[in-house]
């Protein structure tokens, strides 16, 4: 009989191949999970974003001025969840404006159903504005900017309400404005 030589892998050369190939498989296990884990958490922060900027849209919206203090609430059903936030308003020292804070968390992160304390809010997204005393109500009508409107102290829809200013009060357009669009003087 005559030897052949060997033709295959040996033992050692097939574990070897299989111990690289599951340690490949381990790390992009590990990276598929992590990056699972990272898609989770921006999905919760831009909601808790959402969250905290509607919050303020309300504040500005709202027909009342809010006082100064912390204020808590929730909001249930958002996105398959519960948001808790926290409102802060202060007063920067400047007349008729208001700085508002709003932190958000998710109710899942504390398991209770009331805000955590203000020292464990643990918030995932925190939005900043501020509130101010209008001058006078809008009246709807674009303002005259132009230099020829500054000289002769406004145009249509820069007075105060009832001051002449606003279109629809049975005055005369001001500035040469009849027959020109928007009210633009006569050269």
């Amino acid at each position: 009989m005559t030897d052949r030589p060997a033709r295959g892998f040996t033992l050692i050369e097939v574990l070897i191949a299989l111990l690289v190939i599951a340690l490949g498989v381990g790390a992009l296990l590990s990276t598929l999970t992590s990056s699972a884990d990272t898609v989770a958490r921006l999905r919760d922060k831009s909601l808790a974003e959402w969250v905290a900027l509607n919050r303020l849209s309300e504040l500005r919206l709202s027909n009342s001025r809010p006082g100064v203090g912390v204020t808590t609430g929730t909001l249930d059903d958002f996105a398959d969840g519960r948001w808790g936030w926290k409102q802060t308003i202060t007063d920067p020292g400047i007349a008729g404006i208001l700085r508002v804070d709003v932190q958000v968390m998710h109710r899942a992160v504390t398991g209770t159903s009331e805000p955590a304390a203000q020292d464990e809010f643990p918030a995932l997204a925190t939005a900043y504005g501020f509130l101010g005393a209008a001058v006078a109500p809008a009246t709807g009508v674009d303002p005259d900017w132009s230099l020829a409107a500054a000289g002769t102290g406004g145009g249509p829809g820069t007075g105060a309400p009832g001051s002449g200013g606003a279109p629809g009060n049975g005055d005369a357009p001001r500035n040469g404005g009849g027959g020109n669009p928007g009210g633009a003087p006569n050269p």
